[in-house]
């Protein structure tokens, strides 16, 4: 539809200067040297094209050829060219920006309309009754006001509705975010601590009835695993509501709280060995990505491998932050049989920090995890 508007104006424009040019040549209803009026009455149509665009520029150019027929000429054209000042007169209202022009502009076709009116009705003395008449221009710049507050009012109706669409989305999308974030969390410390207390608790049936010294120490690291867990529980469902969030939670874990993970992999009856070669600062997010890539980690290989030995070493060089991870165990999860859920988290956390994970099983039935973050 607005692409048709132009066209709908030229073809209003050639319609006046049609009528004009019939008015002069064909029916001669207008009186006057017939080539000045024709010349004089081509220009009242073409203003018209540039009413939407110019309506101040299209009442000054519309009006100067009426007015100055009726100058020159000494006699009013048709009464089909008074349209052209009615129809600029709404366009001043509809589209026009700038007040101050905009009342110049319908005085001057006030103007010149009761100019016309004047000397159509009564050639020199102005009628009580043509008052009404020469208002004419006001009523089509009122209907013009009418229509441009219609249309800001229908531009707003729309904007708003798009705002809101948008506002709508992003919320969707941040419920994804977090959905995700959430499953991504949930299965990191299920995994980990349902693992550990499923070979804690196999190991603690295995010592149970010939030592069950032996076996005091397992069945508390395994209370203290469910503790935890929990306990993180609590924190992540915490974090859907927002009356929740407050400084009573725990923080996130840290590089600090690896000796811990390490701890309790150990009582689980993996032999990690650590190392780290030399130091950068972190932001938390990172900190959390390189413990809960670690995390999962081991909680494979303790799952999968069975190794007899785990090493894990971190090396900050180059603006880079690497982690890796090594067991001499077979890992099943390499080979298929697990969900391959760990990984894909594992990839997901370093993809956002812009890094890389391979995943591979090495030579001599060995698993091999390395992650690179950049800290540029």
């Amino acid at each position: 539809m607005q692409r048709l508007r132009p066209y709908g104006d030229v073809l209003l424009a050639a319609l006046f200067v049609t009528a004009a040019e019939l008015d002069v040549w064909v029916r001669r209803i207008v009186d006057g040297p017939r080539v000045v009026n024709a010349v004089i009455l081509v220009f009242v149509g073409p203003p018209l094209i540039l009413r939407r665009r110019w309506p101040i520029a299209t009442v000054v150019l519309v009006s100067a050829p009426v007015l100055l027929q009726a100058l020159l000429v000494g006699h009013p054209p048709s009464g089909f060219l008074y349209w052209p000042i009615l129809i600029a007169a709404y366009s001043l209202g509809a589209y026009a920006r700038v007040a101050r022009l905009e009342i110049a502009g319908l005085a001057i076709l006030i103007a010149v309309y009761a100019y016309l009116l004047v000397r159509w009705e009564s050639a020199s003395t102005f009628a009580v009754t043509d008052i009404p008449w020469s208002a004419a221009p006001l009523v089509a710049w009122g209907a013009g006001i009418f229509m441009q507050r219609r249309r800001a009012i229908a531009a707003s109706a729309a904007t708003q509705a798009a705002v809101e669409r948008e506002q709508e989305q992003r919320r969707l999308t941040a419920l994804e975010h977090e959905r995700v974030q959430m499953a991504r969390e949930l299965h990191d410390i299920l995994a980990h601590s349902v693992s550990l207390m499923g070979v804690q608790a196999g190991a603690a049936e295995q010592v149970l009835v010939h030592d069950p010294e032996r076996a005091r120490p397992v069945l508390q690291s395994i209370q203290q695993t469910a503790r935890n867990s929990v306990g993180e529980l609590h924190r992540l469902l915490a974090m859907l509501r927002a009356d929740d969030v407050g400084p009573e939670l725990s923080p996130q874990p840290s590089l600090h709280d690896l000796e811990a993970l390490f701890g309790r992999m150990r009582d689980a009856g993996l032999n990690v060995e650590w190392r780290t070669h030399g130091t950068a600062a972190l932001s938390p997010g990172v900190e959390l990505t390189v413990y809960r890539v670690v995390q999962e980690a081991l909680t494979n290989a303790l799952k999968h491998a069975r190794p007899t030995r785990v090493a894990v070493e971190l090396t900050h060089a180059d603006n880079r932050l690497d982690v890796e991870i090594w067991n001499d165990g077979v890992d099943d999860a390499a080979r298929g049989s697990g969900t391959g859920h760990g990984l894909l988290g594992m990839r997901e956390r370093i993809s956002l920090y812009g890094g890389s994970l391979e995943a591979a099983r090495e030579p001599a039935d060995a698993f091999r995890v390395l992650a690179s973050i950049p800290l540029a």
